[in-house]
């Protein structure tokens, strides 16, 4: 998320002192997940890394939680916008999707899945924390329905649209995991890739034959 610098000689409004106070908690708690992991991220080592004191932590976020989960959606939000950006002009559905599920691919290497896989384990003794993450995850989904309606018009009008998001995200999420303990698992996702090619176009073939029943 870009900061918009405030005009030379002039003083930050409280309004513009706020968004980058939270901001750099925001970003000092990604960090930690990344570095330390949930059990090892403390609001005392955030606020210190982002420059402010626990007070103002404080003031902002009011729990460990809070912080953690507003930190994650930050992220998700940031890396959201990078996934819409406009597919290849004059592309079928079919390379749509492919390109879709590369971009997903990169998204789940990324530090934005680091720092939630954090979170999800947590989460499983944490109700606080999973309540705050159920609410993330339908704000996931709900992004990824809007991109498809854009993107896959024809079989974002179907039902079964969301079973193809809920099973590539389970494989996406699976093989992502594998990364933390193997160097590469480039030739696992080319063999998933090619499996989700074969389910999404068999669903493109069954609507072109005809309406859905």
């Amino acid at each position: 998320m870009t900061e918009v610098a405030p005009i030379a000689g002039r003083r930050r409004t409280q309004a513009e002192r706020t968004a980058r106070t939270r901001a750099a908690l925001l970003e000092a708690t990604i960090a930690c997940l990344i570095e330390t992991g949930y059990a090892g991220t403390t609001t005392k080592d955030i606020a210190a890394r982002a420059g402010v004191t626990r007070g103002a932590q404080a003031h902002h976020f009011t729990s460990k939680a809070d912080l953690v989960t507003e930190a994650v959606r930050f992220l998700t939000q940031r890396m959201v916008v990078e996934f819409v950006m406009p597919m290849k002009a004059g592309a079928s559905e079919r390379e749509t999707v492919a390109e879709t599920l590369d971009r997903l691919w990169s998204l789940h290497r990324s530090e934005v899945f680091a720092a939630a896989t954090e979170l999800w384990l947590a989460a499983r003794t944490d109700e606080e924390l999973r309540a705050s993450l159920r609410s993330l995850e339908q704000d996931v989904m709900e992004a990824l329905a809007v991109t498809a309606n854009r993107t896959l018009p024809e079989l974002s009008r179907h039902r079964s649209m969301f079973g193809l998001i809920s099973t590539t995200l389970a494989t996406l999420r699976g093989l992502a995991l594998l990364t933390f303990v193997h160097d590469d698992v480039e030739r696992e996702w080319q063999r998933a890739r090619s499996d989700l090619l074969t389910l999404w176009g068999a669903e493109l073939d069954r609507i072109e034959d005809g309406p859905e029943a």
